[in-house]
Order: structure tokens, then sequence, then C-alpha cells
């Protein structure tokens, strides 16, 4: 039977497939159909049942009927690989697989990942070699611990420009709806919004993940005929047809922050339930690892690499500003510069996955 590995990274969108080799994991070759799963979104992986998706070509990949699963990541993204392992056992007679959970799970969520953080500023306040590091760097894990927002930013697509900065700022990690009305489809304004958005998501080509944190939200009139072909053949038209997009009543709009309102439709229900999810889930690990990639930019800045140039540095901020001595003995010093490389370690290694 093949063995597999799955890893999955929810901070990067990163997953890896590797097979078993006696007591090591082997990644798959960069040639394999397979590699192509590696940046898109688990979740979107395994609902697709088609036969050209995930299991199907684990199942293609390995010439077996039945193969073994190991999976490594965190608890919430094992569950919901495990349902759809279930579902697809139920529905493929022939095919089997059997999976198995990697011990180390629950070292991987975000609340694991927070209290590293916050253990490294409670043992900074008190070290007397705190100030090796940047106060930006400090202020960094700072906003890494606060709580995101739990707010979806609704904005007029026609206004869109007016957020520009906020949208697709490096350390942006928000979901964004861009409101507009389906008898304004073919205006100018609208035209020019979905022109220039897509050119902005071009930008986000090496990162394709994070075009869920958009949804395009297109309202109509309760005695309006609409036609969901005609939005989704405009989409294409201007090459924004993966943003998740919603077709609802006015009134269902009026409600979407209400999850009880009665008379929900269909449309306005999975929207409510795309939004609940990005917040309660993936906003966290957005924020946590935009906030990881900023102290880490600022890291880089500092020149902050463990080395010779380094200790000399360290060696030099020890030193009194006034007459040149060092204030601190040579152990002391090394002492100091140790305790900074394994503070930057702590620091890079937080979003990468625990096994």
């Amino acid at each position: 039977m093949m063995v597999y590995q799955i890893a999955y990274n929810p901070y990067k969108v990163d997953l890896t497939i590797s097979t078993k080799d006696g007591d090591s994991w082997i990644p798959i070759s960069q040639n394999s159909t397979l590699v192509r799963f590696s940046r898109i979104r688990l979740q979107r992986s395994i609902r697709d049942q088609s036969k050209n998706a995930f299991f199907y070509e684990l199942f293609n990949s390995s010439g077996e009927d039945d193969i073994e699963i190991s999976f490594l990541g965190t608890d919430e993204d094992y569950y919901d690989f495990q349902e759809a392992v279930t579902n697809f056992n139920r529905i493929n007679i022939g095919y089997h697989i059997e999976l198995r959970k990697d011990c180390t799970s629950s070292l991987n969520s975000t609340k694991r990942k927070k209290d590293i953080l916050s253990s490294l500023m409670i043992n900074a306040k008190n070290s007397k070699y705190r100030n090796l590091l940047p106060d930006k760097i400090w202020k960094g894990i700072d906003d890494a611990l606060a709580s995101p927002s739990n707010e979806a930013v609704l904005i007029p697509l026609g206004k869109w420009s007016d957020y520009r900065k906020e949208i697709f700022s490096d350390d942006s990690w928000r979901l964004f709806c861009f409101v507009f009305c389906f008898s304004e489809l073919k205006s100018k304004t609208v035209r020019d919004a979905f022109r220039g958005l897509s050119k902005e998501f071009e930008y986000l080509s090496d990162r394709p993940f994070e075009k869920e944190r958009f949804v395009f939200v297109c309202t109509y009139n309760d005695c309006c005929e609409v036609q969901n072909n005609t939005l989704r053949k405009v989409l294409m038209e201007y090459g924004v047809q993966d943003i998740a997009y919603s077709l609802i009543s006015d009134t269902d709009y009026l409600n979407i922050d209400d999850p009880e309102f009665a008379m929900a439709s269909d449309a306005l229900q999975e929207l409510q339930q795309h939004i609940i999810t990005f917040r309660n889930r993936y906003a966290s690990q957005y924020k946590l690892r935009k906030s990881i990639d900023s102290i880490q930019k600022e890291i880089q800045k500092e020149e902050l690499t463990p080395g010779s140039k380094l200790k000399r540095k360290v060696d030099t901020i020890l030193k009194d500003r006034k007459t040149g001595d060092s204030l601190f003995s040579d152990k002391e010093v090394e002492e100091a510069y140790k305790w900074l490389v394994n503070t930057l370690n702590s620091i890079s290694q937080v979003i990468e996955l625990e096994s």
C-alpha cells in the first residue's frame, strides 16, 4: 500500500505531499501532476469531486486502489480533510483511503503560535538584552498578538480605488466585499472598476490563494429579473471570474449582518457562511502570517542575520556609548548573542509546521 504524508500549512497556504521511504518522508517530484495543488487552499482541493481532483490524482500517482495518508497540519484542517476522505470512501467503491492524524497537529493552531510569541514578549521584559532587538520588531510582535477585527469590509465597487492602499497593502488580511447593483452592470463605473481590479489581482499571481479575501456582492431589486449567467459572463470578460461572487436581493443585502434573518435566500446564507468562515479561521491565520512577514522584513532591514557581523553588532550595542568600554563581560556578550539568535529563530519558525 502506498503511504502518503499530506503536510498542510494554512498560514502559508502551502501543501507538501511526500511518500514514505523506510522511516523517511520523500517529497514528490516537481514534475508530478500533484504539484498543482501545492498553492491552493486545502478546502478547495478536497471539495472538488471531479475525476482529475485531488484524491483521484493521489490514486493515479500511486497506481493502487488502497492508499494510506498521514495528515500533518492543524486540528481544524484535519477535521475538514477527514470529512472529505469519509465522503470519498463512501461514494467511490473500489477505492479506499486509510487516514491517520499526526500527533503534533495541536501544536500548529493559531493559539499555539501566538503563545510562542507571547512567551517571547514575557521573557524579553525580564531580559537585560531586550534592546538588542529594535522597538519596531517588538511592536510587530505585539501587533501579531492583537485579535483581528471580526468585520468584513463592504466597499462600493466604484469606490474601490479610494481604499486601494488598505486593500492591497502587504499587511492587508481583511475580507473585502465589493458591492454593486445588477442594473449598473453595463455602466462605465462598474466596467472600469472590474478593469482596475483585474490589474491589481495580477500582482497576486504568486499567491493566488489571497484572492479568497475578496467577494463581489451584486444586489438587485426584488422586482428585477436577473440572470446569473449574465453576471458570470461579465466577470469572465474582465478576467475576474476566479473571485467569489454573490447575487442577492436588496432585502438580503440589508440583512447581510444578521445570520438569524428568517427569510434569507440560499445565496445570502452561502455568503454569510463564507464571511463567518473567514472571520473565525482564515482572518487570524492571515493576520499572523502578514505580521510575521512584516517582522521578517524589519529583521532583514536591520541586518540581524546570525553570524560574525551580528556578533560584532551585539558587542557594539553593549558598549558604553560615551567611553566605548564594554558594560558586559565576554561571557555575557556571548550569552547576549545566543539570546538574540534564539529569539530570531523562534520568530522565523512561528508560522512553520511543527512535526
